[in-house]
């Protein structure tokens, strides 16, 4: 731990971050609302403030979970909603979030090209890594 902070000033601090994102979140979230859209947010790392004297930057096998448990938002906005596609894959991402499943963050670049509707032929987009993908591959996907 730095030894110029106390843990108390470090927990401030990561506490006004959190503030911070949420107002900047909420500003956005506002110019979107709308509009068709949606929103994906998930922190690059997580912190742990003393835990086994470790900050962020621990390398896996050492770091706790705090490091790499991250918190992520999807939001979307009615008029995103009102397509009957965009609603069936955003109901398919809440129920994932209901029962626990976890994501990773190499999964995002396929999701968000997954929900607004597109795939690749030549697996530029896994579908395994698609949060949205339907159980079966849709034919009417837009092919990039």
């Amino acid at each position: 731990m730095d030894d110029k902070c106390s843990k108390a000033q470090l927990i401030n601090a990561y506490d006004n971050s959190i503030l911070y994102v949420d107002t900047m979140l909420d500003s956005v979230l506002d110019q979107l609302r709308d509009k068709k859209a949606i929103v994906f947010y998930a922190a690059d790392h997580g912190e742990s403030i003393s835990e086994n004297m470790h900050l962020h930057g621990t390398p896996r096998e050492m770091a706790p979970p705090e490091q790499f448990r991250v918190p992520m938002i999807v939001w979307a906005s009615d008029k995103y909603l009102q397509d009957p596609t965009n609603r069936s894959n955003f109901e398919r991402l809440q129920a994932q979030q209901r029962v626990g499943k976890t994501h990773r963050h190499v999964e995002l670049f396929d999701t968000i090209l997954g929900c607004l509707g597109y795939t690749s032929p030549d697996d530029g987009i896994k579908a395994a890594n698609n949060w949205c993908q339907a159980p079966a591959t849709a034919s009417s996907a837009k092919a990039l």
